[in-house]
């Protein structure tokens, strides 16, 4: 699989969690949101090459919407499967507010929803992976090592501090861009030690999603 089909693959992947995510199912939600983490971390990696299109920031800025709207709506999904699994009686107070909030989350997130330009979207993305042949595969693999570390420095730091379980969720945050520049690299080479590095950061940022 080439670096265009890639990126065309991880598109398709996010206009079909697009049209799930109508169901206002919190896994929908949720699938949603990791996909457009995905592509915002491989659009930004796009960012450090001298394209002749600007589709890669136009899909960032289209995304921004969708995605922040759908996290405020994860959010209170979240929180109100935690209070119901809890075994402890709520008061119906605070689950009226919480209903409320829900609400109120559900009729923006639907707005956001319908003002997408899915036709928009799909020629800016056609834009992109149509010139993504002008990247040099050997300098997108150099530069993406070089993230990658840099990435990796910033986690270690964050855990060694002393307060380091006030950064669990940036450090999630950045492993997530990790795992999805490590899954790139893989596509164009796969490689055995890298496949080891990737289960690592998988595992890892698991265990963090999990306590979190």
């Amino acid at each position: 699989i080439g670096l265009s089909s890639f990126y065309r693959e991880r598109f398709d992947s996010f206009l079909n969690n697009l049209s799930l995510a109508k169901q206002i199912k919190e896994e929908d939600i949720h699938k949603l949101r990791v996909d457009i983490k995905y592509i915002r971390s491989l659009l930004l990696l796009i960012e450090e090459f001298d394209l002749d299109t600007d589709a890669g920031s136009k899909l960032l800025k289209q995304l921004n919407g969708i995605f922040n709207s759908a996290g405020k709506l994860r959010a209170l999904q979240v929180s109100k499967s935690l209070l119901l699994n809890s075994n402890v009686d709520i008061p119906s107070e605070i689950m009226l507010v919480l209903d409320g909030r829900m609400n109120v989350s559900v009729e923006k997130f639907g707005a956001k929803w319908s003002e997408f330009e899915i036709l928009k979207f799909k020629k800016g993305a056609a834009s992109l992976c149509s010139s993504l042949n002008q990247v040099n595969i050997s300098e997108l693999k150099i530069k993406t090592d070089s993230i990658i570390h840099d990435e990796l420095e910033i986690v270690n730091k964050l855990f060694n501090s002393s307060q380091g379980e006030e950064y669990h969720h940036e450090i999630r945050k950045l492993l997530k861009v990790v795992k999805a520049l490590q899954q790139l690299l893989l596509v164009l080479q796969d490689d055995e030690k890298r496949r080891q590095a990737l289960d690592i950061v998988n595992s890892t940022e698991t265990l963090l999603g999990n306590w979190h």
